[in-house]
């Protein structure tokens, strides 16, 4: 059903007039709780959440703490006849205590906040009425974090809020006086552009990113300052397809002054952004090489927090997919004897990430090559080869599909271009087992494709094949 404001909007002067349309509508317990159960099963299938993409407001006022509360009552409460009234009344303090008692409901209960019943009662437009001109300021605050708790949720329920035509609003609201508005303003832009492209690049047109970078370089809080970057680095991703670059690197000169704070937080995104914006051609390698951060970048690589060091790790290895001269860039802020810690004392998913960035340094020239066998990075590395190729060899073909989940396709596909004949001879072998229950796979499912040999060959590993071959 379309949502019309002239026919719900219609005008009435109690607080218990409006909404009547609603009589039947509001939710008894074994609704509500038939409805939840339902929509976890359908969210669980849909893998709702990426938190790195999504946020909620989970930030608890004093007043929210102070109160003992069920959720399942307020739950009950919220989607009653009487607050759904309340909601489309005319009297503004029937509509805040409305509004108000959503986004309480919504904040708490974040992993099971109730989206699903807010979207399909067609509520969203309501809430995006509230934040126009007009409305008061305690309105647009819970009115914005409702929106933003909604397009945190699956994709779908991000659409229902950019379907209103919301976005703009979002952005000028960016430049208020407010800045609890503003915070909650940008958490719900970065919820939308961190769904999918079409979202972030309408983000993009409507310029959310000069209103970012100014809140960015003039905020003195905190949160409010990692909040504005956790949105830009949303707004950075993508390559299916890419940002416009022209129009997400003017964010670089912000980005680069952050990589010297002292919050792990802000820290961490600030190298995920610089990181998507080094994902890309030769040119915008260069671009990001250019603006100065390569070294501040390295230094990371040893930051105590995993989260920062692991997202320095990705910018660097970005920029070594560049040419030779960006590569060297890296290599002349003394990177090697980082990685080459990384790959004897890191996490398991740090020293994938350590030998896809080698195996990309080795495929440089000669000088570079050398530096890596000066540094004593071959024998570890040709250790965390054979570590891989061994539990391929000894794994059962469910132990095999957990190994080319976690990404062990690509690495290996890049270590045939490392110009060491014991690595190379290491990584055929552990493809050639991944192939073999690949084709068991194929003969099991009567399929007549092996699903491996298609990751292999996205991973250009065909055409390493053919070379190795000449």
């Amino acid at each position: 059903m379309d949502y019309d404001p002239s026919v719900i909007m219609e005008n009435t002067s109690s607080c218990h007039t409006r909404g009547a349309m609603y009589k039947n509508k509001g939710m008894t317990s074994e609704e509500m709780r038939k409805r939840r159960e339902n929509n976890t099963v359908r969210l669980r299938k849909e893998k709702r959440e990426d938190e790195l993409y999504k946020r909620r407001n989970i930030r608890l006022t004093d007043e929210l703490l102070a109160e003992d509360i069920d959720v399942e009552e307020n739950l009950l409460e919220v989607f009653s006849e009487e607050n759904l009234r309340d909601l489309f009344s005319d009297e503004v303090v029937c509509q805040e205590r409305a509004v108000a008692a959503f986004r309480k409901v919504l904040e708490l209960d974040k992993r099971n906040a109730p989206i699903e019943e807010t979207v399909s009662l067609e509520l969203v437009p309501r809430f995006v009425e509230f934040i126009h001109e007009g409305g008061t300021l305690n309105l647009k605050r819970d009115a914005v974090s409702v929106l933003g708790v909604v397009a945190a949720g699956s994709s779908a329920h991000t659409d229902s809020v950019v379907q209103t035509g919301v976005i703009p609003t979002l952005i000028s609201l960016l430049f208020s006086d407010d800045r609890e508005l503003r915070d909650r303003c940008v958490l719900a832009i970065g919820n939308i552009a961190g769904d999918k492209s079409v979202n972030r690049d309408l983000c993009i047109k409507h310029c959310a990113i000069p209103a970012l970078i100014q809140i960015l370089n003039s905020s003195e809080n905190t949160d409010e300052s990692v909040n504005a970057v956790w949105a830009i680095s949303n707004l950075c991703s993508g390559k299916n397809p890419p940002p416009d670059f022209d129009k997400v690197s003017i964010t670089l000169p912000s980005l680069s002054k952050q990589l010297f704070s002292q919050d792990p937080s802000m820290l961490a995104l600030s190298c995920r952004a610089i990181g998507f914006l080094s994902d890309g051609p030769n040119e915008n390698i260069e671009f990001v090489v250019q603006s100065g951060v390569v070294r501040r970048l390295v230094e990371l690589l040893m930051h105590p927090n995993l989260r920062v060091s692991t997202a320095a790790l990705k910018a660097v290895g970005n920029i070594v997919t560049g040419n030779d001269e960006q590569t060297q860039a890296v290599l002349s802020c003394s990177a090697l004897s980082c990685l080459h810690k990384l790959l004897v004392n890191g996490k398991e998913t740090t020293k994938r990430e350590v030998c896809y960035t080698l195996s990309n340094i080795l495929a440089g020239n000669r000088k570079q090559i050398q530096a890596v066998i000066d540094a004593h990075i071959l024998p570890p590395l040709i250790q965390a080869c054979w570590a891989i190729s061994n539990a391929l060899k000894g794994g059962s073909g469910t132990q095999v599909a957990t190994i080319v989940r976690e990404g062990a396709v690509l690495p290996l596909c890049d270590l045939l271009t490392v110009m060491d004949p014991c690595i190379i001879k290491i990584a055929l072998s552990a493809l050639a087992t991944i192939l073999e229950h690949g084709e068991n796979i194929k003969n099991k499912t009567k399929t007549g494709t092996n699903p491996y040999c298609v990751l292999i060959e996205e991973a250009k590993g065909v055409d390493k094949f053919e070379f190795l071959q000449q």
